[in-house]
Order: C-alpha cells, then structure tokens, then sequence
C-alpha cells in the first residue's frame, strides 16, 4: 500500500485528491496538511511514501518544506512530487534543485498522476510530458539555454529506445559492402524521420541501431512501430526496446541504470519485436496498445528479474 500525504492550502482542492487517490486499492491518503510547517510535522509523524506538495502555501512554502525533508536523513524514504498550478521553470529548477522526486501540474489527467506516485513511489523520477520536453530540449538543442548553475536537471525522466538491425553481419556479407552501405544510410534517413515525427531526439548511432529519447512512453511506442514497418519494407529486421526512468544528461550523452536497462531490453527480443520494461507497459495503460507478455527475464547487469512484453498492436489516434 502506497501512504499519500496531502499538502495544500486549499480545502477544495485536498478534498478532490483525496476522493481520487481513496478509490485505489493500491493508495492510501494518511493526512491532510493546509501549509508547509504542517506537513514537515506530518511528514516526521507518519512517514508516508509519497508527498502531493504545493508550492504556494502560508507559513512555509512547498520548496523550503520539500528542501527540509530530503536533507533528514529521518525521513529520506519519503519521496515528495511537487503538484502545483505554475508549470514555470524557475520552479521546475527550484524544485529538482532542493531533491523533489517529480513535478506536475495540478491539470494533470488523473490517470497520469496515479501512475506517477505508483512511479515515485518505487524510486523513479516523475516530471509533465510538457517540462520533461523542456529539459530535454534545452539538453539536447544547440541553441537552447543551458540549465542553472547547481540545478538537479541533468536527471530527468524520459523514455528510452534502443534500436539494431537483426543479422547485420549475415546480410552485410549476403549483399556486399557497397549495397549494405546504400541500405544502412536508407536505415539511417528513415528512423531520423520518423524521430522527428514523433518528437523523439536522436542521441546517437550505435553501430547498426540508434539509442533515442523521448519524453512520452506511448510517443516512443508509436515511433518504434513505425520504425520497424517502415525498415522491414525495405528489407531490414530491427528489434527494438524501451523503457522509461531517470536519465542521466551527460553533455550531449545520456546515462544512468535506466539506459542500462533499456540496452538489455532491446537484446531480449527477436527479429521484427518491439519489446518494453513492465514500467512503460504500466504507463501507457488506456492509450490503445495491446501488449504480449514475455514473461520474466534476467537482464545482464541489473539487479532483480523483470517482466517484458512485446507490442502486439497499436491502435490509430
């Protein structure tokens, strides 16, 4: 069971959360807290899993209240998501700067914000689709402004996608270099396309695939169905794998245990697969794709065995 705790100053708006998050069989609301002093109190009296803080609030505000409890070592285990009406940057920064796990606004769908606190609460990071686009534009865009100087925005969380060509050496061999050279620039030409298509951004080249980012889940799903359609068409195999986390920015490449994770993903399927980690799969719930399980795998050089499932079908938007 996931143990919520509520901050807001509005009576109203505590009282539509608590209505929803009461109606999960999974989450359970602890308390209520009307400004930042109270839910420092709160926080230390009844450890919940998970903080819904807003950040204008009287007494204390939700950044100094957020900044409190991560630096108690106490009360380390409490992951707090900053839920507020201002999706503004100098919060955003302010608010990953102080240690918040995540940050959404308050128009936020239902849907999304559940699976964000499920997120959160098993460790991952939780930011908008809108400020994680931000973030990895501005990581990404060469003209786009750096991040403030101590912010905590080189980690973000974002979808992953590990793209290769099934039998690359094999086919090289079957068709001569020269050939291959011509098919692999038309492999190139047309996953760049269809990243653009689908807001996805090219990290780098690795061999015979690509490793691309994303900042929705079922975005990324859409682009790896495409991609796979549109190079089977011109006779290549791809098998590709997704999975969503915290990212590391690293200058202009990306890192961390989620990357890891997606690498091993990709390795797990077959010819002709799109396969994602159980988290993707949890997020992308009610978007329209239906997925196969592939049962429990052991990936090389992650901790725990984890559940994949392969894209069965995606329905058109």
């Amino acid at each position: 069971m996931i143990r919520v705790l509520l901050a807001d100053d509005q009576v109203l708006v505590r009282a539509g959360f608590r209505s929803l998050l009461d109606a999960q069989d999974d989450i359970e609301v602890v308390g209520e807290a009307d400004d930042g002093r109270e839910a420092l109190r709160m926080v230390d009296e009844l450890a919940p899993d998970v903080v819904l803080m807003d950040i204008r609030m009287p007494e204390m505000d939700g950044l100094e209240a957020t900044r409190r409890i991560v630096q108690d070592d106490q009360l380390d285990r409490t992951r707090i998501v900053i839920l507020t009406t201002f999706d503004m940057d100098e919060y955003v920064f302010e608010a990953l700067r102080v240690g918040a796990s995540g940050f959404l606004v308050k128009d936020t769908e239902p849907d999304i914000l559940l699976q964000g606190i499920r997120a959160v609460a098993r460790g991952d990071a939780l930011l908008s689709p809108g400020v994680t686009r931000r973030l990895i534009g501005a990581f990404a865009g060469s003209d786009a402004p750096a991040f403030p100087a101590g912010s905590a925005a080189d980690r973000i969380l974002a979808t992953v996608m590990f793209s290769d060509i099934v039998s690359s050496t094999e086919r090289a061999a079957e068709i001569g270099d020269r050939r291959w050279r011509d098919l692999l620039d038309r492999h190139d030409e047309l996953v760049r396309s269809e990243l653009d298509a689908h807001d996805g951004r090219e990290i780098k080249t690795t061999g015979d695939g690509f490793l691309a980012l994303f900042d929705a889940p079922a975005r990324a799903i859409r682009c790896a169905v495409a991609i796979r359609d549109e190079l089977r068409d011109v006779g290549l195999e791809v098998r590709i794998g997704l999975h969503s986390g915290e990212v590391e920015l690293r200058g202009s490449d990306i890192g961390g245990i989620a990357v890891n994770i997606g690498a091993r993903v990709a390795e797990s399927g077959s010819g002709g697969e799109v396969v994602v980690s159980s988290t993707v799969r949890d997020l992308v719930a009610g978007s329209g794709i239906e997925f196969a399980d592939r049962g429990e795998h052991a990936l090389k050089g992650v901790p725990d065995r984890w559940r994949l499932f392969a894209v069965a079908g995606v329905i058109a938007r």
